[in-house]
Order: structure tokens, then sequence, then C-alpha cells
């Protein structure tokens, strides 16, 4: 959940590169940092801190991509679910 809200906020965000979190968003959001791999992480900010322009440029796309999952979207996905689970 936080990550949806990290995503709406947009601002650059770097996420550890595990599968939950790459489902939802590419390289072209987020920068990733290898999970549990401090150095990883630390390389990444550096990134993001001497790139001004690509993090902006990610964190729009990120943005963008975070109007996929508002609650209202959800709440209609779950609703058309249960609606196709009463057709069977």
């Amino acid at each position: 959940m936080k990550l949806f809200e990290y995503m709406a906020s947009s601002r650059p965000i770097v996420a550890s590169r595990i599968p939950s979190i790459s489902e939802v968003v590419t390289d072209r959001e987020v920068f990733f940092a290898e999970a549990d791999d401090a150095r990883s992480f630390a390389k990444t900010i550096e990134t993001v801190l001497t790139n001004e322009e690509e993090a902006q440029k990610r964190a729009e796309q990120s943005h963008e991509a975070a109007q996929n999952y508002t609650w209202e979207k959800r709440a209609v996905k779950i609703m058309d679910h249960m609606k196709m689970l009463q057709n069977f």
C-alpha cells in the first residue's frame, strides 16, 4: 500500500527489487536497489540525487501509473470479479 502512496506523491522512488514491487512498477517509474543490500541502496540514492532530470521523469511516470491503483479503481475491479463469480 505504501508503494501506491509514494507513487502518488510525484517524488522519485528508490525501491527494493523484489517480485511484489516489480509486478507493479518498472525501471521507467522507480529506481531499483537490491533488497537487503545497503550499498546498493546508497548507490541508487546517489544516482537519484545526481540525475535530477531522470529522477523527475521517473517520478512523473510513477505518478501517472498510480492513477491505475486508486481506491475507486480497485473497488471496480473487485466488483467486476464478484460479478464474474456470480455468473458461474
